[in-house]
């Protein structure tokens, strides 16, 4: 009898330790798997900072390109904006079109229409008396133009055609310089000026381009003003 229960008691198996040992494996996975998504984590977040600053840096240097403004450099030379009113002018802008500015012309040989000359790529037209009478004057291409009508009828029945993209100034004095006279604007600056004298403008009209139109009449014979399309039109 005696033999037969020993022999029973050894084949009874250790039930309590495999358990434990299951446990133990259970607890080292979960460990190693914590630790495997938190260095996931890590290498997920260095690589979206690094795309993020790889955005940054190319909007950063996308800004600063431009054509001589809006973010970039200041324009020079012949593609620089100028400013003018009613006398020709120019200063330098880095900003983009604005209503008053217009391209520095880029002048060249002064052409045979320029009796008074050229300066800094300005055509100066000069009529004195009546040698302009009923003439049809258009300012030269590449240039900003300046048309002085000064004395009785200098400039009665003139047109004048100012240039399509640069500043344009006409100036009248003396008595009925510029009666009847008709002015046509471009896409630049227009400035025109009637002087104190006797019906000075009288029946003379002007057409505003695209760009700022000005015109001063401190004599009492004003000048018809179309503003059209003009950005910014000052009549008399």
């Amino acid at each position: 009898m005696s033999k037969r229960n020993h022999s029973a008691t050894r084949r009874q198996p250790t039930r309590g330790k495999a358990p434990q040992f299951v446990r133990w494996l259970e607890t080292v996975g979960l460990f190693v798997l914590s630790f495997v998504a938190g260095c996931t984590a890590i290498v997920d977040g260095v690589i979206d900072d690094d795309e993020t600053s790889a955005e940054a840096g190319a909007g950063g240097a996308a800004t600063t390109v431009g054509p001589g403004g809006q973010g970039g450099s200041t324009a020079t030379g012949p593609s620089a904006s100028a400013t003018t009113g009613t006398s020709i002018g120019t200063s330098t802008s880095s900003g983009g079109p604005t209503c008053g500015d217009a391209p520095a012309p880029p002048g060249g040989a002064c052409p045979g229409v320029c009796n008074g000359g050229c300066s800094n790529a300005i055509c100066h037209i000069q009529c004195q008396g009546m040698s302009c009478k009923n003439l049809d004057l258009s300012c030269p291409a590449g240039f900003a133009c300046q048309v002085t009508c000064s004395g009785k009828h200098a400039c009665e029945g003139v047109a004048i055609t100012c240039p399509s993209l640069y500043p344009c100034d006409v100036s009248c004095s003396g008595q009925q310089a510029c009666r009847g006279s008709v002015v046509h604007g471009g896409t630049g600056p227009l400035g025109v000026s009637c002087m104190s004298q006797s019906q000075t403008c009288l029946d003379a009209h002007v057409y505003c381009g695209t760009n700022a139109c000005e015109v001063t009449c401190p004599s009492s014979s004003s000048p018809a003003v179309d503003c059209g399309p003009s950005c910014d039109c000052q009549g008399c």
